[in-house]
C-alpha cells in the first residue's frame, strides 16, 4: 500500500478482478478459460495499481529464460495508467514493484521497449533507472541486481 494506492499480482482466484481491468482498459471480453490460464501462469506478471477497490493501472510483464545462462530476464510488455490518474506516481510504482520482485528473485535485468514519440514513457523509464543501451533504439534495461 501506498498512500492512495495498493498493487496487487494479480493469481488465479483473481478473475473477478482481471475482468473488472479489461473492461475498464481493454474492452472486448476474454473468454474465462483465457483468464484462468493466464492468471494460472507463474511466468507471466499482472500486477494492477489499485484505488478504492477499482483498478486504476497495470503492468503486464512475462519472465524470460536465457540460452547464454539459467538467469531470467523481465519483459515489461504492457504498462497503462487510466488518464485521470498519470503523472501522480502510479505508473512509477508498478515499475518498482515488478523491479524488486525481479530483484528478490535474482534475475538478471529487466527491459522495456518504447517508441521515442511515448515521451512520458521515456522519461518515465529513466526516472526509475532504466537506460538506452544504444541511443538509436528504444529499449531499457535495468540492473535488477543492485538494490
Amino acid at each position: 500500500m501506498w498512500g492512495w494506492v495498493h498493487i496487487k499480482r494479480l493469481r488465479d482466484g483473481d478473475e473477478e478482478l482481471l475482468r473488472t481491468l479489461l473492461v475498464a482498459f481493454k474492452p472486448g471480453g476474454q473468454s474465462d478459460y483465457h483468464l484462468q490460464q493466464l492468471l494460472g501462469r507463474n511466468d507471466v506478471h499482472l500486477l494492477v495499481a489499485i484505488t478504492n477497490d477499482a483498478p486504476i493501472g497495470f503492468l503486464f510483464g512475462y519472465e524470460l529464460p536465457r540460452l547464454s545462462t539459467a538467469d531470467k530476464m523481465m519483459f515489461i510488455y504492457e504498462l497503462e495508467v487510466a488518464p485521470e490518474h498519470r503523472r501522480k506516481g502510479v505508473g512509477k510504482l508498478l515499475i518498482e514493484a515488478v523491479l524488486n520482485y525481479c530483484h528478490l528473485q535474482g534475475f538478471s535485468k529487466a527491459f522495456v521497449i518504447s517508441d521515442e514519440s511515448n515521451e512520458a514513457g521515456m522519461k518515465l523509464y529513466q526516472a526509475v533507472g532504466g537506460r538506452r543501451p544504444r541511443s538509436d533504439d528504444a529499449v531499457f534495461k535495468f540492473d535488477t541486481r543492485s538494490g
